[in-house]
């Protein structure tokens, strides 16, 4: 994935363009973290589809995963000026994520609850 800064789009308006003002990181490390995250994610969710159901460790490490793509997503979007349709793309993307980490969130939460009623049997 290449997104170096190039200026505005050539044919699209300006106001159909996503920008957020003030100081980002260089658009090489922001894919650099994107792309770290994703590598953490594909082998954090290769660990959570070992892991039982009822593992909270795996969750929570699902959900942390989750949340750090969707972060990534987002901190691309506000580097640099994009299309309205790629803005749109980028913020279903982040999401989706966030919903991925909302719903291990919840799991993480049930795993911990049979967990605590395992241990007072």
């Amino acid at each position: 994935m290449n997104l170096r800064p190039v200026g505005p789009a050539v044919g699209v308006p300006r106001h159909e363009m996503h920008h957020s003002p003030g100081p980002v990181p260089a658009a090489d490390e922001l894919v650099h973290a994107w792309e770290t995250a994703v590598l953490v994610y594909g082998q954090v969710q290769a660990r959570a589809d070992a892991a039982p159901l009822r593992d909270v460790a795996a969750a929570r490490e699902m959900t942390e995963a989750s949340a750090q793509i969707a972060r990534t997503w987002r901190e691309l979007l506000a580097a640099r000026q994009v299309p309205l349709w790629v803005s749109s793309a980028i913020e279903t993307a982040a999401d989706m994520f966030e919903e991925q980490a909302d719903a291990w969130r919840a799991r993480e939460g049930r795993a911990w609850q049979a967990q605590q009623q395992g241990e007072n049997q």
